[in-house]
């Protein structure tokens, strides 16, 4: 963890259940912790403790805070007593003690984090998650900032769950409307949320970008019409049509002329020879 602030918690000795939570930390305290354990080791300095003498009642216990104050607002993490009541073993020195602290860290990340999709499409992203919390999550899955007519779903759909030291994935599924104009774009962001034993959230978010790129715009030309072929072929279109038209004909009729006619008259040739 980047940061473990300690908590200063005063009681009465006579009576354990009469337990006052102090705002500040136990100044000059120091800590060590196993990377992915449960387990911490906190060394309180005499100074904090005072001048007891040997068997005298503890007026203070310690609590650690994970990220107390720092990256995480104030509470964002679970609060264990580290000591109980009892007696000084070694007055007028460090007081060492083991205790424990559930720590809540995990990440969201996606490889390509902008999609461009066509017309009609829908944009799918991957969602991975990291959890290097020391102990497994179940991490809900939200989003937010969905502009109107847009449609967003996720599979899984709610809970993911994460085991420790664990990277898994899911989908993003983001469909703009169906008469989405060219570039339209819309940056939405997806959340992860893990509920804390004090009643609050540990939350992270990542930021999807959807654009649409209309491939076919402009290319649905429809047949030209009488009134736009003078446009198409030219001003001397035109002229040329109506000439090859007429030699069309022409050759028509010459080619008519030229051919043999067979009727009356060759048969009329036959019976006077045969006379």
């Amino acid at each position: 963890p980047s940061s473990i602030a300690l908590f200063k918690v005063t009681y009465d000795p006579y009576d354990e259940n009469n337990i006052t939570e102090e705002s500040q930390g136990a100044a000059g305290c120091t800590h060590s912790q196993s990377s992915g354990t449960d387990s911490i080791i906190i060394t309180v300095p005499k100074s904090e403790i005072g001048s007891p003498k040997r068997d005298d009642k503890m007026t203070h216990i310690w609590a650690a805070v994970y990220n107390y104050g720092t990256t995480f607002p104030p509470g964002t993490g679970t609060r264990t007593t580290e000591d109980k009541a009892g007696s000084y073993s070694q007055p007028g020195r460090e007081y060492v003690f083991t205790g424990s602290v559930v720590i809540i860290d995990f990440t969201l990340s996606c490889n390509t984090p902008v999609r461009e999709v066509d017309s009609g499409q829908s944009a799918v992203f991957f969602i991975n998650v990291t959890n290097n919390s020391t102990t497994p999550i179940t991490m809900q899955i939200s989003w937010s900032d969905v502009p109107k007519g847009w449609n967003v779903s996720s599979v899984p759909k709610g809970n993911l769950s994460v085991n420790m030291n664990q990277t898994r994935q899911f989908t993003v599924t983001v469909t703009p409307p169906a008469d989405a104009a060219n570039n339209t774009e819309a940056d939405i962001y997806i959340i992860g949320s893990v509920a804390l034993e004090d009643g609050t959230n540990h939350t992270e978010k990542i930021k999807v970008r959807t654009r649409v790129v209309i491939t076919n715009q402009g290319q649905n030309i429809s047949p030209p019409s009488s009134l736009d072929l003078g446009k198409i072929i030219g001003p001397w279109g035109l002229p040329i049509i109506a000439v090859l038209v007429i030699f069309v004909i022409i050759g028509v009729f010459v080619s008519l002329r030229k051919k043999p006619l067979k009727g009356p008259s060759t048969e009329t040739k036959e019976e006077k020879s045969n006379n």
